[in-house]
């Protein structure tokens, strides 16, 4: 690296670790502050008015229906309170819930925004019925004061979308993280309709234009296609699991290592990881600076440049799925991690 930068804290959010699934956490309490999602823990649960059970009841909640929590507050007699936007329960029945969850929207039809924030780019337009997968609760920015909804393909309003119970939901499931060292990544030829199953009558989850990339897990055999059966399987991004029609796809090189020196302050026994802006790639390097593992990556928005320096993963990260192994990172913590050009 030509330069040393500070070290900063590079957040768990980095674009090849997007997938984190981490379940259901004991503890209450978002470390960030509310919005957090969450879901009910009690076979039922009743939602008051106020943070008090004598308080006029607002409706009856059932295990495992998925919430929002949007404050805390400590009753005079010491019972701990959870608000979500229709009113308060008691906060022994709630837990935090990080794990993606896919939805169906409920409305006729609903804008997906880039970011929280009414004033901000449509990035497209979902019809009732239309799934999405959420990964969270997220507040407005930049003066907008909703709760949103976050998805992989952007932000929806609270009241929108509903959990989706159809077999095409539970059809699309995020891949293994086993399966990331494998497959090979390919770009899209054609405008291309991502599909929750290997059928035309799936529903379209989305759509790839010519030179996106994707990353091919695997070859699935469905519906034929002027003649043609096969389907792959892809991970990555935004339709992580789903399935694209193999004549949209060509292949393309796998790849290449980037090294770079190891940090002087790295901790011993830890690997680094290196992000080459010039080739959108991520190398994993073990103790020793072998190279284990090179992926594609996205390197943020359009415009905004990745700047060069020196950073640490943040926490102690367990993958799910997505483009690092996970024998490459695991629950490695604070892991070096080099930008470089």
């Amino acid at each position: 690296m030509s330069t040393r930068m500070r070290k900063r804290t590079l957040a768990s959010g980095l674009a090849a670790l997007a997938w984190l699934s981490l379940g259901v956490l004991s503890a209450h309490a978002n470390r960030f502050g509310p919005p957090w999602q969450a879901r009910v823990i009690m076979d039922q649960t009743i939602l008051y008015a106020q943070p008090d059970g004598a308080s006029a009841p607002v409706g009856p909640l059932v295990r495992g229906q998925i919430v929002v929590v949007v404050d805390e507050s400590t009753a005079a007699d010491g019972t701990a309170w959870t608000r979500l936007p229709d009113g308060w329960l008691r906060s022994s029945d709630v837990a935090e819930d990080t794990t993606p969850w896919i939805a169906e929207v409920s409305v006729a039809s609903v804008s997906v925004y880039a970011r929280p924030n009414l004033g901000e780019p449509i990035r497209r337009t979902a019809k009732q019925g239309d799934l999405l997968r959420v990964t969270g609760a997220s507040p407005g920015i930049e003066g907008d004061t909703a709760i949103w909804w976050a998805t992989t393909e952007g932000y929806v309003g609270l009241r929108t979308i509903r959990e989706a119970t159809s077999d095409w939901a539970n059809d699309w499931a995020l891949p293994d993280g086993s399966a990331a060292p494998g497959g090979w990544w390919g770009a899209i030829r054609s405008q291309a309709n991502v599909r929750a199953a290997a059928t035309t009558r799936a529903p379209v989850l989305g759509s790839l234009v010519p030179g996106d990339q994707v990353k091919v897990l695997d070859e699935v055999q469905g519906d034929a296609v002027g003649g043609n059966a096969t389907w792959y399987c892809i991970d990555g991004g935004r339709y992580a699991g789903a399935l694209v029609h193999s004549s949209l796809v060509h292949r393309l090189p796998d790849p290449g290592e980037v090294l770079a020196p190891r940090p002087e302050d790295a901790p011993a026994g830890l690997g680094a990881i290196v992000v080459s802006r010039s080739t959108a790639t991520l190398t994993y390097l073990d103790a020793d600076n072998t190279p284990r593992f090179t992926t594609y990556v996205s390197l943020g928005r359009a415009g905004v440049d990745t700047p060069e320096g020196e950073y640490e993963t943040m926490g102690n990260p367990t993958v799910a799925a997505g483009d690092i192994a996970r024998w490459a990172i695991g629950t490695i913590p604070a892991t070096p991690v080099l930008i470089v050009d």
